[in-house]
């Protein structure tokens, strides 16, 4: 679920650095050679190996009937606990996708199972992720960063409606696809999604540590643990590393929350450190919902103008 973010001394700024082979171990299983043949595992055809986490890989697939690439996460059963899958056995990332239609989520399309495996059929994103682009363009302008910040918290807005909280929301777990002239993004990986009701909050220790915010190490938190981690991409986007160190985030407090952003063009710094503040107070009760946020006059003014070309440095 979590990627072990470290940072390169190679240059002043702390630049973002993956060290996939600690966290992401290769799940040891045959990509898609099914043995079992039902029409499900007929219908996919493997094209290529795109990536993995601590309890799954996803490979690239052809969907025959559809004539469609799609994403397909497997799942291995052996590394998961029960708290992953109901009672009926039916896979709660799957049993939370189904229901979701957002422009900004990636979608859903079906999900099976055999004996060793659970098998999810998503939409594929050809242009990689958030984490990938940064690598790339170093960081954001404003006017970027806040079309990327307006669709993810318009996708936030719609999850916390529907009293789901994602608790992993990173760079990585940011997809973009192609579009003219502009910048698009799609959340993606619902592995440890969970709903929220009125008398059941969240718990457990989700999410990766560099994007988590502090409340998650107390074990009970609400649905501004995902307000928490969008102030922390803003911040990645912004400026091309990470806030702070996952050693610092327990030793948080207020007085610790000063932080200097550097950008030669910005044309309100003012308005955006208010809302990046907003976006990570210690207090989650001080902190924006999602719908605050989008309130905000520094993601209004960019909401209200029809933006053209998104724009990286």
């Amino acid at each position: 679920m979590g990627c072990s973010l470290l940072y390169s001394s190679s240059s002043k700024k702390n630049h973002l650095t993956i060290d996939t082979k600690k966290q992401f171990p290769r799940v040891k299983s045959s990509p898609i050679l099914f043995s079992n043949t039902t029409n499900f595992y007929d219908d996919y055809a493997t094209i290529k190996y795109l990536g993995s986490g601590a309890f799954s890989e996803v490979m690239l697939c052809l969907h025959r009937p559809s004539n469609q690439y799609r994403a397909l996460k497997i799942i291995k059963k052996s590394l998961i606990n029960s708290s992953f899958y109901y009672a009926d056995s039916e896979l709660k990332e799957a049993k939370i996708m189904k229901i979701l239609n957002h422009q900004h989520i990636i979608r859903y399309f079906e999900y099976f199972e055999d004996s060793n495996c659970f098998y999810v059929s998503l939409e594929y994103c050809e242009r990689g992720d958030l984490y990938s682009e940064i690598k790339k363009v170093v960081r954001f302008t404003e006017e970027a960063s806040a079309e990327i910040m307006l669709q993810l918290l318009s996708a936030v807005q719609y999850l916390h409606d529907k009293k789901i909280v994602h608790r992993d929301l990173k760079l990585q777990n940011i997809l973009l696809i192609t579009t003219p002239n502009s910048i698009s993004i799609k959340i993606a990986d619902f592995g440890s999604a969970c709903w929220l009701s009125n008398n059941f909050k969240a718990q457990g220790l989700f999410g990766t540590p560099c994007f988590q915010a502090p409340e998650v190490l107390n074990g009970i938190y609400d649905e501004k643990v995902d307000i928490w981690s969008c102030g922390v991409i803003l911040y990645a986007l912004l400026q091309g590393e990470i806030l702070y160190k996952e050693e610092d985030i327990k030793n948080l407090d207020n007085k610790s929350l000063d932080f200097s952003i550097d950008h030669s063009d910005f044309n309100n710094k003012t308005l955006l450190i208010d809302f990046l503040k907003h976006l990570i107070r210690i207090n989650p009760e001080e902190r924006f919902t999602a719908k605050d946020a989008l309130n905000h006059p520094w993601i209004k003014k960019y909401a209200e103008k029809n933006m053209g070309t998104s724009s990286t440095e």
